[in-house]
């Protein structure tokens, strides 16, 4: 069977508090906006609603999920995948 090893590239990314939708907006141009309490039906521990053009929908995310910007666009990533997959880069 063929290996295949993932490219490396470089992204922008921050995490989500709860509270941060404007600070991520602004920083990496994601579509990020907070969720009523009373909307919350999917997923009732999500916060807000970043829409993923890649699939052209919303998703909820949680506080301490990563909003990480690519070429592809913006679109959420959990903790523990985040820490597996991006180290920090040293400029």
């Amino acid at each position: 069977m063929p290996k295949f090893r993932k490219k490396p590239v470089e992204v922008e990314a921050m995490q989500y508090d709860g509270q941060n939708e404007a600070a991520i907006r602004e920083a990496l141009g994601a579509h990020l906006y907070p969720i009523d309490p009373e909307d919350r039906a999917d997923d009732p521990r999500a916060c807000a609603s970043l829409y993923v053009a890649a699939n052209s929908v919303y998703i909820g995310i949680v506080p301490g999920e990563w909003v990480i910007r690519d070429a592809r666009g913006c679109y959420p990533c959990t903790p523990d995948i985040f820490e597996t997959t991006y180290e920090p880069v040293d400029e």
